[in-house]
């Protein structure tokens, strides 16, 4: 979904299913097992999840970029559903991947020097 961030994006989907807001409701919740806005607030935390493993930006960037109208409604929001807060989110996964990172040996050992 490509506007997520729109705040009229329920009236857009329930106008193209030319279905009640109703009907459109409970036949998306009976598909998916959640609620439009419940699908909507989860895709846009793990839109945010990827944004602070990869992306070099504060959060109130990563707020707007996933449709949240503050900074401080998409902390609790992905509090709420990730666990954590999503500071503590990417420091934790930004140490872990310097854990995980392979060593790098000493260019000066003997399997690593070229013969000339």
């Amino acid at each position: 979904m490509k506007n997520r961030a729109k705040p009229t994006w329920l009236a857009d989907l329930v106008a193209a299913a030319g279905t009640s807001q109703f009907h459109f409701s409970r036949a998306f919740h009976a598909a998916t097992g959640r609620s439009p806005y419940q699908y909507l607030i989860a895709r846009r935390i793990e839109h945010a999840k990827v944004l602070l493993m990869t992306a070099d930006v504060d959060l109130a960037t990563v707020a707007n970029r996933c449709g949240f109208n503050s900074a401080h409604q998409f902390a609790a929001m992905f509090k709420r559903h990730a666990g954590v807060g999503p500071k503590r989110f990417r420091l934790s996964r930004t140490t872990r991947a310097v854990r995980q990172a392979p060593a790098i040996s000493d260019p000066t050992t003997p399997e690593l020097v070229h013969p000339l």
